[in-house]
């Protein structure tokens, strides 16, 4: 069995698949089960992943699976040249995902399980779990924990339901005390560096009751997005040209989102990535973008998307 996620997986990338890996051995398939992460997973996912004693490849193996599960991929892209193999495959495949279903996935999937009312694909898998009558032992609860966790931050944007499934997986043996200090960790220099550097080469701007923030830097896009918005942005892009192309993440605080109504993920990303020929997508508060055309083109669109969304010009602060 195969079990694929996106490309620098985060930590409720690892984890779902992690747990999808644990479902899978309860139903005695556990021999012969490869993990693979395309272009590896981010420092916080790797400290899981050694925790929990699992080991992920960073492509498929030429090899035979009677079944592939890909996880929290909202977008083929995300599975970059293993796009192909993994269409190559004849093993039936399933995508686990609780973002919303792009066509782009449709075409490489055999059945999609989606849930965007989940707080992450963990959450999701855990459903799955027990809808099928799976007994979650103490680790799995434990694993899944630590995705629904980190995809919430640390439960801010959990619902009702989403905390209903956090009481049953400590009931079922997770801790959360356990689990966030797992997840809590100092960040590298170079990431603090990155978001210095994001806030002090921002441009500002008003619409309105909003304010906005945009950056250029060449890595930790989405580090120095959240950065601009921790200072007081309500929305924030960060943008930077990396391997090849351009890479753009998104952050909005709560309050935005609710008063709004602007969905990121799909009312922007995905709107400006399909106009300018890229790949996007995401969640309401948190997106990302990839494309081949220049930065500046990109921060262009992406003010021109909120002006025609918020019906207001966006006026640069002094």
């Amino acid at each position: 069995m195969l079990v694929l996620t996106h490309r620098n997986a985060d930590v409720d990338a690892v984890a779902s698949a992690m747990a999808v890996a644990m479902v899978s051995k309860s139903f005695g398939r556990g021999k012969r089960i490869c993990l693979v992460s395309p272009s590896g997973m981010s420092v916080q996912s790797r400290k899981v992943v050694e925790e929990f004693g699992f080991e992920f490849m960073t492509e498929i193996p030429q090899k035979s699976f009677d079944v592939a599960f890909v996880t929290d991929t909202g977008h083929s892209a995300l599975l970059r040249e293993q796009t192909e193999v993994l269409k190559g495959l004849k093993s039936y495949k399933v995508l686990i995902d609780h973002h919303p279903l792009d066509e782009s996935m449709k075409a490489v999937v055999d059945r999609a399980v989606t849930d965007v009312t989940s707080s992450s694909a963990s959450e999701l898998v855990f459903r799955l779990a027990e809808k099928a009558s799976v007994k979650v032992g103490r680790k799995m609860a434990q694993v899944l924990l630590l995705g629904i966790m980190a995809d919430s931050q640390f439960l801010t944007l959990a619902s009702n339901r989403t905390i209903a499934v956090v009481h049953r997986l400590c009931t079922l043996g997770g801790d959360v005390e356990k689990a966030r200090t797992l997840l809590r960790m100092r960040r590298d220099v170079s990431e603090s560096i990155a978001r210095i550097k994001g806030a002090k080469r921002g441009s500002y701007y008003r619409a309105g009751e909003w304010l906005v923030a945009v950056s250029t830097i060449g890595s930790f896009q989405a580090s120095v997005a959240r950065a601009l918005v921790e200072l007081g942005a309500d929305v924030a892009m960060a943008v930077g040209e990396a391997e090849g192309e351009t890479r753009a993440s998104m952050r909005s605080t709560q309050i935005f989102k609710e008063r709004t109504g602007l969905h990121l993920g799909t009312d922007v990303c995905k709107e400006i990535a399909n106009r300018l020929g890229g790949s996007g997508g995401g969640h309401p508060t948190a997106a990302s973008m990839n494309l081949k055309v220049p930065p500046d083109k990109v921060l262009a669109s992406f003010k021109e998307a909120l002006e025609a969304r918020l019906g207001q010009k966006l006026k640069e602060l002094a």
